[in-house]
């Protein structure tokens, strides 16, 4: 191959063949400058890869990191309302229970209403005799006997008043009997009564006299009640 191409060469003028030779050159060259830019190419790319790789890797720590705490917060709010959740749910299945119940007790009424035979008409309530009322007790009426002695000692007390009235003796001016003699007594038994209204004046003997005769009044009345 070399003589050959040495005869080309020497064919082909000098000119022609310093152009192919710059070609050449200049085409190394371009060769070497592709390869240096395809190098530096890969290198960037590779750089770019390793911060989308550490920018990747940051995110996915990010990422993981908040999960972590969410997970946190939320176990750290089901243990403080644990107890408040599991007591709504009894609550709930409680009432749940107390709602069937109620429905059953009141089908079980209700079939035991229709099993029973119409009750029978209750009788009216008879009206109360009214109450008689106590009569007032009656007041005691004074008898014809207790009348008479009051009536006797009334007159027998206006005869001693007038005896007692009048100065002196009883005697004479009367009739004779057992009436009589009593009258006719009553002057012995009076005597210290009389001696002391001969000496005291008019007006009060009056009084006197009158004072016994209420005295004796009295003791009618007394005799009547008993």
């Amino acid at each position: 191959l070399a003589p050959r191409r040495r005869h080309a060469r020497a064919q082909v003028p000098a000119v022609e063949l310093a152009a192919v030779e710059r070609l050449r050159r200049g085409l190394g060259v371009l060769q070497e400058a592709e390869a240096d830019a395809r190098a530096a190419r890969r290198r960037a790319v590779g750089l770019r890869l390793q911060v989308d790789a550490a920018e990747a890797a940051v995110e996915h720590r990010l990422d993981v990191l908040l999960e972590v705490v969410a997970l946190r917060v939320v176990a750290q709010v089901v243990e403080r309302h644990a107890v408040a959740v599991l007591a709504a749910l009894a609550l709930g299945r409680a009432l749940a229970a107390a709602g069937a119940a109620a429905a059953a007790l009141a089908a079980a009424l209700a079939r035991a209403r229709a099993s029973l035979p119409l009750p029978l008409p209750l009788p009216r309530p008879r009206p109360r005799p009214p109450r008689p009322r106590p009569s007032p007790a009656p007041r005691p009426r004074p008898s014809a006997a207790g009348v008479v002695v009051f009536g006797g000692a009334v007159s027998v007390s206006d005869i001693v008043g007038f005896l007692c009235a009048r100065a002196g003796t009883c005697e004479g001016g009367f009739g004779r009997g057992p009436a009589v003699s009593r009258a006719r007594s009553l002057p012995q038994r009076l005597r210290p009564l009389r001696s002391d209204l001969g000496s005291a004046p008019a007006a009060s003997r009056q009084r006197r006299s009158r004072s016994g005769g209420l005295i004796l009044l009295a003791s009618g009345a007394i005799l009547c009640d008993g």
